[in-house]
């Protein structure tokens, strides 16, 4: 009886185990980052947000938002991001949308090493 009791009690906490996900995103370099509305400070052309303690078996959403300017222009871009516990999502901003209603797509130009 003591080794069922014991599965039970180890199933149970492993439901209520935690950890941050991290989201590994690629964009242009002075892009303006926005996750559920909040600005990130951080800048670069790859940066790694990490969530707070997510739980485990569960699928989480964060709202993504890029903004920049280019050649007088201002791009912008929102995904829907998926995080598990535990896991790195990648995302990458290759293509970027011209603000306004059926606004042409315009691909990022890449850096030349």
């Amino acid at each position: 009886m003591k080794k069922f009791s014991l599965a039970i009690l180890f199933f149970a906490t492993n439901l209520q185990a935690q950890e941050p996900a991290l989201i590994d995103i690629r964009l242009p370099e002075n892009a303006i980052v926005l996750i559920n509305g909040y600005q990130m400070k951080s800048t670069g052309p790859q940066r790694t947000y990490r969530t707070p303690p997510i739980q485990f078996g569960i699928t989480y959403y964060y709202m993504m938002t890029i903004n920049f300017e280019q050649d007088g222009q201002v791009f912008q871009q929102t995904r829907k991001v998926e995080c598990i516990a535990g896991q790195i999502t990648l995302i990458t901003f290759a293509e970027i949308i011209v603000p306004g209603p059926g606004a042409p797509k315009k691909k990022v130009p890449e850096k030349k090493s």
